[in-house]
Formats: structure tokens, C-alpha cells, sequence
């Protein structure tokens, strides 16, 4: 758990989710947890290294510090939501309403942006790429974004062998 000192929602995770005992057993069944504030000195490179933008944020790593996946943000004071992403996590599961409410968490960020969107494409997923695409347009200032959204489009277009072909010529 990446944490800052002055990160309200972080607060709420110590407050209702990492002190539920259903969700503690849970972590400390599977994972070695570590809390780190990414700004203190000492876990600045480590912060670093996991490319860490927005708190809080929770990278799941295997054995080797390898990552598989993170939570960024704050979804609700239910511990269960919490221990079912996980788990999601472990299985491959993840779904797409989750990836939609990290990305309005932080709707300008490119790093969460293209988190997103490249978990989308590694699962072939067009139908939640075309929503993502729809969802970025509505809530982003972010020129990068924009642009890089519009080229995804077009290669969601393109790859998706369910579109018409006259439908992806006009699309590149």
C-alpha cells in the first residue's frame, strides 16, 4: 500500500478496510503487506521503481516483487468489494467496471490511462475499449489522452475481426 501522509481516502483505507478483520485475514493469508509512504525518503525509490502517481495505491506483486496488477484509489468502505478485487486479481478476473472507476478517479492521468487500456487490449477486449474510448471522451482535458484515445480507437477498429471491414477503412 502506497500511502502519503496527507491522503485523505489512504486515511479511510486504515480506518475501514485494513483494520476489517475479514479483509486483514484474508491479505495476510496470501501476501506479505507492506504500507510505505511514498514520499517519506526511505520509499521514494521503491515508489519510484512501481511508477507510483496517485494515492493511494495498492500494487500486488508475486513473490519476486514482480508486479501483477494494482488498485488505484478508493471504492467504499466494504472490505468485501476489496478482498473480491483481489482475488479478481489472482484469477484474472478483473472486470471492466473497475477499471472504470480507477480511470474517474484520475481522468487526466496518461499513466492510469494507458494502464487501462493496455490490460483491455491484452484480453482482445473491444467491446470495453470502445466504452473506455466513450468514457475518456466525456471526462478528460488531457490532450495526450485524447489523442492517444482516438489512435486506440483506431487500432480496436482494426483488430476487432467482428467490425466491418468498410466501417474500419473509414475509422483509420
Amino acid at each position: 500500500d502506497f500511502y502519503t501522509k496527507w491522503c485523505g481516502t489512504c486515511k479511510a483505507y486504515d480506518k475501514y478496510i485494513f483494520t476489517d478483520s475479514l479483509f486483514h485475514n484474508y491479505v495476510t493469508s496470501k501476501f506479505y503487506f507492506l504500507k510505505l509512504d511514498a514520499e517519506s525518503p526511505e520509499n521514494r525509490e521503491i515508489a519510484k521503481k512501481y511508477k507510483i502517481y496517485g494515492y493511494p495505491t495498492i500494487v500486488i506483486t508475486d513473490s519476486a516483487g514482480y508486479e501483477l496488477n494494482r488498485i488505484n484509489g478508493y471504492f467504499g468502505d466494504d472490505a468485501t468489494y476489496y478482498i473480491d478485487l483481489i482475488e479478481g486479481i489472482l484469477q484474472g478476473n478483473e472486470n471492466y467496471e473497475t477499471y472504470e472507476k480507477q480511470y474517474l478517479l484520475f481522468p487526466d492521468s496518461i499513466e492510469i490511462f494507458r494502464e487501462i487500456i493496455e490490460k483491455l487490449f491484452l484480453k482482445d477486449d473491444y467491446k470495453n475499449i470502445r466504452a473506455l474510448n466513450r468514457l475518456v471522451i466525456k471526462n478528460t482535458k488531457n490532450k495526450v489522452i485524447i489523442f492517444e484515445n482516438e489512435v486506440y480507437k483506431g487500432l480496436t477498429d482494426v483488430r476487432d475481426i467482428n467490425i466491418s471491414s468498410t466501417a474500419t477503412l473509414r475509422s483509420i
